[in-house]
């Protein structure tokens, strides 16, 4: 298992468990799993999500982290129809072609000379279009955060996408990691790991709890579309608490565990004013398994008493030159 996995390690030690990537492609609303892709974790994420690439239709607006936008992965995924919102690191640099009244700007990004021969047929430039904003969080405690954002996105109309809206629209990309939060850890179970001893069995293990995981996301969307709710307001950890009660009581009939599910549902629903919170995050220290936060008031939770997202301009005004001092040689 470990020679056909992998394990990661640090400066210390190796991992103790064998690892898996995933990729999920997820739609925010419901976090209905679109489609997943999954391999040994020396294959990177970019790969994995080129396996994805025919989920990616017209009338979709993916999202992705700054993590995925290399040159071939984004031409690529734009060829299939759907429209892209990716983060970008400040680090590659674009120079503006037109400012749009909205405050983003146009773009060409350009192939680089390294993968000229990995082209194929692609185009070596494509327009694109960059929202640089920055999320202002003021926290009950008196801070105040500032978290710079650069977007580029195909959606080239500031009229008919406005880059308020688009930025608005990006921070929604956090569903899917509170997606992975109950698929790894609600579902799964704290501290628990694939029980399977062959790569064959971990593969249909993987699959199993995809199958499960997405057939309660299915109740839990067709309950709150007939109630006309949120999906956001029902538990899945309700859900998933009521469908394994089901399969102890398995001789109800289908129909009457989906009458219970949707009445546990809707009994224990949360409140339609998601809770704003913000805690830091730290990194691990690699010779422990508890977390270095510090001890005191600034490593818990704040609750977030104002939340903006402001749009940065282009600055166009030309730098002034100085004049040249007469008493200098």
């Amino acid at each position: 298992m470990n020679a056909v996995f992998g394990r990661t390690r640090n400066q210390r030690r190796i991992a103790a468990f064998p690892q898996v990537r995933l990729v999920a492609l997820i739609e925010c609303g419901t976090r209905a799993l679109l489609g997943v892709a999954f391999d040994i974790r020396r294959v990177c994420e970019q790969d994995l999500t080129r396996r994805l690439l025919d989920r990616m239709r017209p009338g979709m607006l993916v999202l992705a982290d700054r993590g995925f936008p290399g040159w071939l992965l984004w031409v690529d995924a734009a060829a299939g129809g759907a429209d892209l919102l990716w983060r970008i690191s400040a680090a590659v640099r674009l120079v503006p072609d037109e400012v749009l009244p909205d405050g983003s700007w146009l773009a060409t990004r350009h192939a680089h000379k390294n993968i000229t021969k990995a082209l194929a047929g692609r185009p070596r430039s494509v327009r694109i279009r960059v929202i640089e904003m920055v999320v202002v969080i003021e926290a009950a405690d008196g801070s105040r955060r500032h978290e710079p954002y650069r977007l580029i996105t195909t959606l080239l109309d500031p009229a008919a996408f406005p880059a308020g809206e688009l930025a608005a629209l990006y921070s929604q990309r956090w569903e899917s990691e509170l997606e992975f939060r109950d698929l790894k850890i609600t579902q799964r179970g704290a501290r628990a790991v694939l029980r399977s001893k062959t790569p064959a069995l971990v593969n249909q293990e993987i699959w199993a709890y995809l199958v499960t995981h997405q057939a309660i996301r299915r109740t839990i969307s067709s309950t709150a579309a007939g109630h006309g709710l949120d999906a956001d307001r029902l538990s899945f950890t309700v859900a998933l608490t009521v469908a394994r009660d089901t399969v102890i009581r398995t001789t109800a009939r289908i129909g009457t565990h989906l009458a219970e599910m949707t009445t546990s549902l809707l009994a224990n629903l949360r409140s339609a004013e998601r809770r704003l919170r913000v805690c830091p995050r730290t990194v691990k220290r690699p010779s422990s398994i508890f977390p270095s936060k510090p001890a005191g008031p600034a490593s818990r939770s704040t609750k977030i008493t104002g939340y903006g997202i402001e749009i940065i301009p282009l600055d166009t005004t030309p730098p002034t030159t100085a004049e040249p001092d007469s008493h200098t040689r």
